[in-house]
This record gives structure tokens, C-alpha cells and sequence, in this order.
């Protein structure tokens, strides 16, 4: 078990990994904030102990960064702090600590709660969740909370910020808090669910307006829940897994080959008119977020018309049903419709007729 030692007192620091390295554990120390980041990222521990009192940036600021990262937060972290500073330990456990000890302390009560923190499995098996909320306590809460249950989290307290880690992270689900600096949470989840790399991921939005038109106008963008604030975290859990749960049957579902068998007279046309599809796709994404209604008409004329020619029915279906989507601009279609031609190209199988 690796265990990066971050720690300001180089001689506590050697005794602590002397004593691990005794005991058979891998220990790394660093003594400064920014070397200690660096080795968080490099040497991927199993657990970090972090001294809340670090030069070059406090200790609660890189509990924040490790908690704040997917790459990062699901690694535990025991923070060591001084017996006066309850205001520094409880931020520490709600920022995510799994565990704390307080100076001066014993080397054998340390090995013992490492003992009983488990090792995470690897973080790219875990759903990485996005949190878009302005408000910092329930940040927090809900990061403590969502990492408890073996979620990677990351946030972000506005839009700007928001939309930068969605394209970055790609995350598996979004919270969102509706009302929000920066352009509002319904603003983002408008653009959201225009961009091409984005829209298909499941959003589950927090709001304080008890307003049912305004419930509905939400509703109507696109999301997979809608919970009124305050809620209870055993809702939002549930709400979480249930979405998540459903996002696998979908994949799952759409992970069978169609299978279509061609005229062989025309097998040597087929590589060019499927490569044009993709093309076709591609110019359907950058219509969707310009809400170009009159180019996806005509894609989806043109589709109607050549996909049956060829052999290819689905094309055909799916080309009618985005022209008929864009003449009477339900955006909500054209991306069901847009996602189902990317399902077709991506598991096609091409047989010939004999």
C-alpha cells in the first residue's frame, strides 16, 4: 500500500514514514504544499495523510484540490491537525477527510486507523459526477456524501467554470443547481443540451422555485430528475443510482449489432455512401447547437430518400423522422433522432446477399 506523507516537519515526517516503511507500507513524503500535489498526480497513492499546516498553500486548500479532482477523489485522505483547531478538522471531514488525528500523536494509533481505511478500487471504474452549485456548505455535503458512496466528484460554483470541466471530465452525471451566477443554471442547461459532446449526459437539477410551469419548462429541455430544495440526501442518492442505473440498461440495449445484408452489384458503393452518413452527422451536431432547423430538414430529406435505395431502411426511418422533427423544430427529436443515426453507424454490420 503506497502512502504520500504530506508533512511540514521534515524530522515528524521521516519518524511517520520510518515507522510506516516498518510495517510494510510504501510510504513518499513531501513537506511543501506544491511538491505534495505534484506527487498526489505522479505517484497515485493508496492513501494521503496531509498535514493541515503546509507552506506554499494551506492544507484545506489541498484537500479541496484532491477532493476536487475525479482523478484524485476518491483517494483517502487522514488529515493531522493540532487538538485546538476543531474549526480546521470539521472542515476537513466535510470537505472529504476520511479521518483525522491530532498532534503530538502515536505511531501505533496512526497504523491502526490506516488498518481499517479500505483500499479504493480503481478510479476509472467509478461514475464520475459533476456538481454545478454556487453554494459552498452543500458542496460540500453533497461531496462527502457522493465520495462516501464511491462516486468521483468534482465542482464547479458557476456556469463559465462549469461548462470548462464538462468538456474536460466528461462526466457520467450533472447536478445542477438552477439558479446560478454567470448565466443561470437554466441558460446552461439550454447550451448544454445543444452541444454536441454533451447532451446525452443525464442531468439532474436542484431547485429552490416551486413553480410548476417553471418545473415545466425544465422538464421540457431535458432532464432525468428534478428535486426541490431542501432535500433529503437518501432522495438525491436514489435519485442518483436510479439514473445512473438507467443510463447502463440504455447502453446496454443499444450495444447489438444491426445487421444489413446488401445487393452484392453495389457492395463497392457502400463504403462511400456510409462515409457520407458520418459526414451527415457531423453537420447534424454543429446544426443542433446553432438550431439550424433548415439544414437538418434537408439532411434528413436527403437520408429519407438514399437510405432505402441502398438497402438501408433505419436510414431511411431515421432520416423522415428528423425531417419531420426539424419542420416542426421539436429539438428534443432531433437529438433522440441524431443519437439513434449514431447508434446505427457506429454498430452496423454489412453482409452480402448470395
Amino acid at each position: 500500500m503506497k502512502i504520500l506523507i504530506i508533512e511540514s516537519d521534515y524530522e515528524m515526517a521521516k519518524l511517520v514514514a520510518q515507522g510506516l516503511a516498518n510495517a510494510a507500507y510504501e510510504p513518499i513524503v513531501s513537506t511543501d504544499a506544491i511538491q505534495g500535489l505534484n506527487f498526489v498526480h505522479t505517484e497515485k497513492p493508496d492513501l494521503i495523510i496531509l498535514d493541515l499546516f503546509l507552506p506554499a498553500g494551506g492544507g484545506l486548500s489541498i484537500l479541496e484540490r484532491i477532493k476536487g479532482s475525479p482523478n484524485t477523489s476518491n483517494i483517502p485522505v487522514l488529515v493531522i491537525t493540532n487538538e485546538k483547531d476543531n474549526e480546521y478538522k470539521n472542515n476537513a471531514l466535510e470537505m472529504g477527510a476520511i479521518d483525522y488525528l491530532e498532534k503530538p500523536y502515536d505511531l501505533n494509533a496512526l497504523i491502526k486507523i490506516i488498518e481499517k481505511i479500505p483500499v479504493e478500487e480503481k478510479i476509472e471504474t467509478k461514475n464520475k459526477i459533476l456538481i454545478i452549485e454556487d453554494d459552498k456548505d452543500l458542496i460540500k455535503l453533497m461531496m462527502r456524501k457522493l465520495i462516501a458512496s464511491g462516486y468521483v466528484v468534482s465542482f464547479a460554483e458557476d456556469t463559465y467554470q462549469a461548462m470548462a470541466l464538462v468538456e474536460k471530465e466528461k462526466p457520467d452525471l450533472i447536478i445542477l443547481d438552477l439558479l446560478l451566477p454567470g448565466g443561470g443554471g437554466l441558460t446552461f442547461l439550454e447550451r448544454l443540451k445543444k452541444t454536441t459532446y454533451a447532451f446525452k449526459i443525464p442531468v439532474i437539477v436542484l431547485t429552490g422555485v416551486k413553480d410548476n410551469k417553471y418545473k415545466e419548462e425544465v422538464l421540457k429541455i431535458g432532464v432525468a430528475d428534478y428535486l426541490e430544495k431542501p432535500f433529503k440526501e437518501e432522495i438525491l442518492l436514489s435519485s442518483i443510482k436510479k439514473t445512473l442505473k438507467d443510463k447502463v440498461v440504455r447502453k446496454k440495449e443499444m450495444s447489438k449489432k444491426i445487421i444489413v445484408y446488401i445487393d452484392p452489384e453495389i457492395k463497392d458503393l457502400v463504403p462511400d455512401f456510409l462515409k457520407n452518413r458520418g459526414e451527415d452527422l457531423k453537420s447534424l451536431y454543429i446544426a443542433l447547437e446553432k438550431e439550424d432547423y433548415e439544414n437538418i430538414q434537408k439532411i434528413g430529406h436527403k437520408m429519407k430518400g438514399s437510405g432505402g435505395s441502398y438497402g438501408f431502411d433505419g436510414l431511411t426511418e431515421i432520416g423522415g423522422s428528423l425531417e419531420q422533427a426539424a419542420k416542426e423544430k421539436k429539438i428534443e427529436d432531433i437529438k433522440i433522432w441524431i443519437d439513434k443515426l449514431s447508434f446505427y453507424l457506429e454498430n452496423l454490420e454489412i453482409r452480402i446477399n448470395e
